[in-house]
């Protein structure tokens, strides 16, 4: 994204997140507290069911140097909101740097 989003562009994604949790497991979870991506059931690698749970660090790591948060939503801190959206990811926009 950063090779095709001209500097100071805006992207907008969204991810797994803490909203999200309750479907991993136990060593799983401890990943993800530490700031760790976990990919789910990668042995099904390329099926719906596996997926990547990022947490806000990993994903500030992940934007260092290319892009800056301007905002995240997160469903759990604003349920009316999620509801109303139907989201259950959270939400970044970044801009390039």
């Amino acid at each position: 994204m950063h090779r095709i989003i001209q500097p100071g562009g805006l992207l907008w994604f969204t991810a797994h997140g803490e909203s999200l949790t309750n479907r991993l497991s136990a060593a799983e979870k401890a990943a993800f507290s530490a700031g760790e991506p976990v990919v789910h059931f990668p042995e099904v690698e390329g099926m719906n069911l596996c997926s990547t749970f990022w947490p806000e660090a990993a994903v500030r790591r992940m934007a260092r140097n290319r892009f800056e948060v301007v905002s995240r939503f997160d469903p759990l801190l604003n349920p009316a909101t999620a509801d109303r959206a139907h989201m259950t990811h959270d939400a970044y926009l970044m801009r390039r740097l």
